[in-house]
Formats: C-alpha cells, sequence, structure tokens
C-alpha cells in the first residue's frame, strides 16, 4: 500500500483551514491502494518543528509527501529571504524514495506589479526567473488553482502543473425566516491587494441605500499602514453611516450569519492568485460582484453567469455595477443560482477525487 504525507507549514490561518477540510475530504476518496497519513501541522521557522517532520518522514517512508506551499509561510516571496528551498533539501534527504509536490497558494506571474512604475521597470525583472523557476527547484509536481497559473510555473522535471480549482464548501443551509438587509459584504484580510480602498471609493458613487460591510483583520505588519489608510478614507470622504470596518478574523458561523444578511457580496481585487473567498460566498448562495482580472475572469468561464465582473480598480465602474445590480432582483437570482452551481460542480468530494487522480499520475499502480 502506497502512503501519502500532507505537511501544512500554518498553525493557524487560511492555508491550514484549507487543508484540513480538504485532507478530511482527500482521506474519505481515498482507495484501497493509498493510506493517507494524518497531517503534520508545523511552523517552519521553529527548527525543532523542522528536525521532528525530517525524523517522522523517515520514519513513514511515505512515497508521496504533498505540501501546502506559501511564500509567507517559508519567509518572504524575495531571494535570500525566503527558506523554502533550505527547508526543503532536508526534507528530500529523510525520504529520498518521495515524490515531492506542493499546492501553490500564491503564483506570481505576468500580471503582477507593485503598483510603483519605478520598481516595476527596475526590481520587477530581476524578481520574475525566482518567482517562475527557482521558486519550485527540487519538487515532482504541482497543484495550481487557475489555467492561468500554468504557464507561470516551470518545474525541473518539465511536468507541467496541475489545475485543480479551490474547492468550493459544502452548501450552507439558509436560516428559516430570515430577510436579507441592504448590505455589501467584504470579506478578507485588509492589502492592497484585496482592493479594500477602491472599495470605500465606490460607496462615494453608490446611489442605492446600501452599507459596506468590511470584516477582516491585518495578517503583516506592513498592511496596518494600509488598514489606517482605509479608515481615514472613510472619514475624509464622510461615509461613517455607510461604510463599517469589522476588524477580526471571523469565523464560519460569523460568516454564515453574514452572509445570509447581505445582498450582495463585494470582490474588488486588484491581484489574486486564486482567494477562497469567492468559493465561500458562492457556498452560501452569495450575489457576487468582482473585479474582471484574469482568474475571476476565469472562474465566470467555467459557469457563466456566476460573477457580475466590474474593470479591475475602476470605483466608478464598479458603484455602477452595485447599483444595476440591486435596482434588479432577477439579476441577484440569477447570480445567486450559478454560484449555487458553481459550488456543485467543484465541490469538496470533486476536488478531493481529482487529488487522488493527480496522485496516480506521478505513482502509477
Amino acid at each position: 500500500m502506497k502512503k501519502a504525507l500532507w505537511l501544512v507549514p500554518e498553525k493557524s490561518g487560511g492555508i491550514r483551514t484549507y487543508a484540513e477540510r480538504l485532507h478530511a475530504a482527500v482521506r474519505v476518496a481515498q482507495g484501497h491502494q493509498w493510506s493517507l497519513l494524518e497531517p503534520i501541522i508545523f511552523d517552519p521557522s521553529q527548527p525543532s518543528e523542522n528536525a521532528a517532520i525530517y525524523e517522522q518522514v523517515a520514519r513513514e517512508k511515505p512515497d508521496l509527501i504533498h505540501i501546502q506551499h506559501e511564500y509567507g509561510c517559508f519567509g518572504k516571496k524575495y531571494p535570500f529571504l525566503s527558506h523554502f528551498q533550505s527547508w526543503l533539501k532536508p526534507l528530500r534527504a529523510s525520504a529520498p524514495q518521495a515524490r515531492v509536490i506542493v499546492t501553490a497558494h500564491t503564483v506570481i506571474g505576468e500580471t503582477f506589479s507593485y503598483g510603483n512604475a519605478l520598481l516595476d521597470h527596475t526590481l520587477l525583472p530581476l524578481m520574475r526567473p525566482f518567482w517562475k523557476t527557482a521558486s519550485w527547484k527540487n519538487l515532482d509536481g504541482a497543484i495550481v488553482h487557475s489555467r492561468h497559473q500554468v504557464e507561470w510555473i516551470e518545474l525541473e522535471s518539465s511536468r507541467p502543473a496541475q489545475v485543480i480549482p479551490h474547492f468550493a464548501p459544502a452548501i450552507s443551509t439558509p436560516r428559516p425566516n430570515w430577510t436579507r438587509e441592504s448590505l455589501i459584504l467584504l470579506f478578507g484580510y485588509f492589502s492592497r491587494e484585496k482592493g479594500q480602498l477602491e472599495a470605500i471609493e465606490a460607496m462615494k458613487y453608490v446611489k442605492s441605500p446600501l452599507r459596506l460591510i468590511m470584516i477582516g483583520s491585518v495578517r503583516r505588519a506592513k498592511d496596518q499602514v494600509y488598514f489606517d489608510a482605509c479608515v481615514a478614507r472613510i472619514s475624509e470622504l464622510g461615509l461613517q453611516d455607510r461604510c463599517e470596518i469589522i476588524s477580526k478574523y471571523a469565523s464560519f458561523e460569523e460568516l454564515d450569519d453574514w452572509y445570509d444578511r447581505a445582498t450582495l457580496v463585494l470582490a474588488p481585487f486588484i491581484s489574486t492568485t486564486g482567494s477562497g473567498s469567492l468559493v465561500e460566498a458562492f457556498s452560501r448562495r452569495g450575489a457576487v460582484i468582482a473585479s474582471d482580472l484574469l482568474l475571476n475572469q476565469e472562474i465566470n468561464e467555467r459557469i457563466p453567469g456566476c460573477l457580475e465582473l466590474f474593470r479591475t480598480a475602476d470605483s466608478l465602474d464598479c458603484a455602477k455595477k452595485i447599483d444595476d445590480c440591486y435596482s434588479n432582483p432577477e439579476k441577484i437570482d440569477s447570480l445567486r443560482k450559478y454560484a449555487e452551481e458553481y459550488s456543485h460542480r467543484y465541490s469538496l468530494e470533486k476536488t478531493a477525487q481529482a487529488h487522488w487522480e493527480y496522485y496516480g499520475q506521478l505513482i502509477p499502480n
């Protein structure tokens, strides 16, 4: 019997949540020729935890090791500040027989920009080879969430990355006798990439009687400046009665409540590598308005009509789409219908089965 082992380099946060939910489904779907071991959840910045992993891997002798990769879990996304490869080398030495793969939760491609002309001209060309090739050395395979990301990863094995879209959680059951409120929900960590500032700017143009509720906290110290800018901008525009920030990491139960209450869900990303917030909204039948980034367009191509798209970073166009949807209940119903269809098409169970099919390609029977 072949053995597979998952390594999850985050003690608390979205990567761990993603891995635990998916691992449980993958275990249920395993065939008689495979055994999925208990996942190892660890902090790669702790040498003692890394040493324990190398020892356990040497004992278990897994045939396949699957790492949930996020740049931030292994330092930063820059050469000399990322320690993923130095962490990976002794892992491979502990299990030379194993195929080692990652799920690449962040893939930085040709569309990435620092939002600064000087950095884009000087630093960006130096970073691209690291993000495309050097980050993924010594791996036998990779899973990405979008077909666009396949060309943004180059493996030494010459095997292309495997596209497995981010799973949609199980469809939630609406509360009985609940009514939706005139709310727009924006969920996620505060950062420039998430586009909260653009959402606030859009609210100065929105004519509909809607309030914007932004739920999320600051994940990185450098994002505190962005968070403070959002708070200040609300005050500068006099939108305190129309924009509210709830600074916390919301539980799934709290999200269920907010999604039930909200009329619309907003995803104004400036850049994205496949955020889980869209599928969280779909699984709760959310009517989602999103920026027209490549990855969001791809989601809308999978199930046409599951997203209403606006021009990225265009607050006026965002406001127009918000007003258009709010004034058209049939449009909102249609968005919710196709959101539910997306959740069925890309369910947790189907995503789990796709993982076993990929494992089988890497290690045939």
